[in-house]
């Protein structure tokens, strides 16, 4: 047994010296306004990433200011040919066409013709949707654009689909759907709500959405390799898209406002030099330089359940979500994902910084942050000699047993991915004698510390119950003085800390304590906001919500005879990326388990809420919370209708 145990304990040594052995190294110093080593460094952390991470084809642009000084492909465009990657090599965009959507939005506001305050439905009168929120304020294209419009995240059906319908054919589905939240409520991602912007633009301009972009965007941005369309580019230069290494399909897209654009990394480019421009681009004015100020300007401090999450209209806003860049200013970004394709985008723009990101595999997804990153860390020091700061060791806390919860994930849409702003309220626009915009950077004040001491037992056992978070449903159980979480197939202690938060750490084999690096410097606490009892997730001093305490309710006798297995029977063409849906309880809630084979293999859970016997909401706060579960009637067959897509249940 002593044998067996050295064996392995040398195996894991092995594992671990062989790991460090292939990390390349980072360069002792750069020197200034010499991207070379940046490009060689980073050159072979992508190499590495994509080997690691089976990602088949990458591009990368680095942009200072008005010059590319950098743009590179790495792996095939289309490996079966052959054919490799290049800065012109086209891939699909996802969600970074949402900041093209945006800025032809703030176009249309700069000649008059769009107020972005008033009520959508003054430009766009056929959009109606149902609201259980009597007195709400309006839905406006200044909340879809900051993501507080509570409209739903998606319009699953026909969503990804071979025969999409066109943009007019969706805004009336929209009349038998519910709005999730009141507007400006809570931050809740939707690619439904930026769609509706798109055609709101077509109808103003009277011209099809993709041919007005073409003429106000990339036309005079020389973005000569893009365009919005439903379906992925099938040009020589553009790419194929993989899973695995292995070429898969790429399906037509309905919502192309939110994440039609086909592009390449050189084209970004323009797109971002353009936005250091102060909106100016090959002299000729695309956004009055306010109106790009006010794209990158904090929008919703305002909102209690955002926390420290920062948004701009259009833009995400500060450096979390693996895109931590500090003593730069303001971060501002957006990824964007397809079924297949990833992306990236980061822009300092007070060091006027910048770097795009391409890939056409679906696990490209934290490579391309963390090659944004450690880009623009490099980048920054070449430029301005501005040098990262030591990581902060974690704070040791004594503990006498763990604390346990046990989690089942219950990731969004890839759309979303992953990109959370930070409390930084850094995009103040300063404007000098010659008319220059620049962005003064302002730290907020640090959240208040409260005198707090180390948890009671009392104290833990308020955490015990259910919650809705950002990983899925996860159940808290009080073991008399401490709790366990299991997150991502791990057993993660929370430790109660002096200051009375709780911090994470995890053992491995349950004895040898393991870092886990950013995750030692997370703590966890709850607070009651607006009403809603939440959990938080405290990073640098920023406070973001990761999730909502449940409370059981009665469920109606006729949601328990609604338990078991449903199939979708409508799916025609789509791509449907819900699979093995099943009703059950849970702690005393009604859940619903699922999966999303495209995405992970892990099952994901929510819970419901009955409203009635007929209806019933999504739990929780974010992305497809608050959502509308309906009971229909086909046929004299009883149904469950949700975002489009019609469920029956299962015969034994």
């Amino acid at each position: 047994m002593r044998t067996v145990k050295t064996g392995f304990l040398a195996a894991i040594c092995m594992v671990i010296l062989a790991s460090c052995a292939a990390l390349p190294l980072k360069p002792p110093a750069v020197a200034r306004g010499d991207y070379s080593a940046t490009r060689e460094y980073i050159s072979s952390l992508i190499r590495q990433e994509m080997e690691k991470q089976k990602v088949t084809g990458l591009s990368i642009a680095l942009v200072d200011d008005q010059k590319v000084v950098w743009a590179e492909g790495f792996g095939f465009a289309d490996k079966a040919k052959g054919v490799a990657a290049t800065p012109d090599t086209i891939y699909r965009a996802g969600s970074i066409s949402k900041l093209f959507t945006a800025t032809a939005a703030m176009q249309l506001a700069d000649d008059g013709v769009l107020n972005i305050d008033k009520p959508l439905q003054r430009c766009l009168p056929e959009f109606s949707i149902k609201s259980r929120f009597p007195g709400a304020a309006p839905i406006t294209p200044r909340t879809i654009m900051t993501h507080h419009s509570g409209l739903p995240a998606d319009l699953a059906k026909g969503m990804w689909t071979g025969s999409p319908a066109s943009l007019a054919e969706e805004t009336a589905l929209l009349r038998d759907e519910y709005a999730a939240n009141p507007p400006d409520y809570v931050f809740a991602y939707s690619n439904v709500a930026m769609t509706l912007l798109g055609h709101a633009v077509e109808k103003i301009v009277d011209r099809d959405f993709a041919s007005h972009m073409s003429i106000s965007l990339f036309l005079p941005l020389r973005m000569t390799n893009s365009s919005f369309s439903q379906k992925i580019d099938r040009s020589s230069a553009a790419s194929k898209a993989y899973r695995n290494n292995e070429e898969a399909l790429e399906a037509p897209l309905r919502d192309i406002p939110a994440g039609g654009l086909n592009t390449s990394v050189r084209d970004l480019s323009r797109f971002v030099s353009m936005v250091f421009g102060n909106g100016w681009s090959n002299e000729r004015q695309i956004l009055k330089t306010e109106t790009m100020a006010e794209m990158l300007r904090p929008q919703n401090s305002t909102i209690p359940l955002d926390l420290s999450f920062r948004v701009g209209l259009g833009w995400m806003l500060g450096s979390i979500g693996g895109l931590d860049i500090k003593n730069a200013g303001p971060v501002a970004h957006h990824g964007g994902a397809t079924l297949y394709h990833r992306s990236q985008l980061v822009i300092l723009p007070e060091q006027k910084l910048g770097v795009v990101l391409l890939a056409n595999s679906a696990s490209a997804a934290s490579l391309l942050n963390k090659v944004a990153t450690e880009t623009l860390k490099l980048a920054l020091e070449t430029k301005s000699g501005i040098t990262q700061p030591q990581q902060q060791q974690p704070i040791e806390t004594e503990h006498k047993e763990p604390l346990k919860i046990s989690a089942k994930t219950s990731p969004g849409l890839p759309l979303q991915a992953e990109q959370q702003p930070t409390r930084k309220e850094s995009s103040e626009p300063f404007k000098d004698e010659n008319g220059t915009v620049t962005f003064k950077h302002r730290e907020r004040p640090p959240v208040p510390k409260e005198e707090r001491k180390q948890l009671t037992p009392a104290e833990l056992q308020a955490y015990e119950g259910s919650y809705d978070t950002i990983v899925g449903l996860v159940q808290v159980r009080n073991k008399s003085d401490y709790l366990e979480a299991g997150l991502f197939n791990k057993s993660v202690h929370l430790v109660p800390r002096p200051d009375g938060l709780l911090g994470i750490s995890y053992k491995f084999l349950g004895f040898f304590p393991v870092s886990l690096g950013k995750f030692d410097q997370i703590y966890i606490d709850r607070e009651m906001v607006n009403g809603r009892d939440i959990l938080k997730v405290i990073i640098d001093g920023n406070e973001y919500l990761a999730g909502e305490r449940l409370k059981p309710e009665p469920i109606p006798e006729k949601w328990h005879k609604r338990l078991g297995a449903y199939e979708i029977i409508n799916t025609g063409e789509d791509t449907v990326l819900v699979n093995d849906l099943r009703l059950r309880l849970e702690e005393g809630l009604l859940t619903a388990e699922y999966t999303m084979p495209h995405f992970t293999d892990q099952a994901m859970s929510l819970a419901l809420s009955p409203l009635s016997d007929m209806e019933a909401v999504i739990c929780g706060l974010g992305r497809g919370k608050g959502e509308t579960v309906r009971v229909v009637t086909r046929g004299g067959e009883e149904l469950l209708a949700y975002s489009g897509y019609l469920l029956r249940k299962k015969v034994k």
